[in-house]
């Protein structure tokens, strides 16, 4: 009998001993307002490697500002014109860009959503990446490619 008291006293201790896992509260980060692109790189990747990277592309012909509405409204101008409108919402380190509208200036060309993951915010500066999945083995320069990550980076206007 002393036996299953003993046993019983160990079963106790012992689970009582158990920690429950803190609860970790996900980052949030406040990007709101004007952005200027001031640099863009992108690295074309084959499984896991690397096969290719462009770095300080021109920023021209891709997108200038990001503006991030605290209404969880933001769009994407090309010299003064806006060429993309999306919603986005800042979790855990990734915004995630969802109803992304791109048009040509007039009329809606197509619709879709993706995810950032931010990799520097300083308050006045905001770096993060987007990784592509191309649909079929793509080249570039005769390597093949089966993704592509594009690095940008922002500097906020006052």
């Amino acid at each position: 009998m002393r036996k299953i008291y003993l046993l019983l006293l160990i079963a106790t201790i012992g689970l009582s001993s158990c920690k429950k896992e803190a609860k970790t509260t996900p980052k949030t980060f406040d990007i709101s307002g004007n952005w200027k692109l001031t640099s863009l790189s992108t690295d074309f990747i084959n499984g896991v490697q690397i096969v290719a990277t462009l770095s300080n592309q021109s920023t021209g012909g891709y997108v200038d500002h990001m503006i991030f509405n605290s209404d969880g409204t933001g769009s994407m101008t090309l010299e003064g014109k806006t060429i993309r409108e999306f919603k986005y919402d800042v979790t855990d380190s990734k915004i995630h860009f969802s109803s992304v509208f791109y048009h040509n200036g007039h009329t809606l060309v197509s619709e879709r959503s993706f995810m950032s993951l931010i990799t520097n915010f300083a308050g006045s500066e905001l770096e993060f990446t987007d990784q592509i999945y191309v649909y079929t083995k793509e080249n570039y320069n005769g390597k093949p490619y089966d993704r592509f990550e594009r690095h940008i980076s922002l500097v906020k206007e006052k």
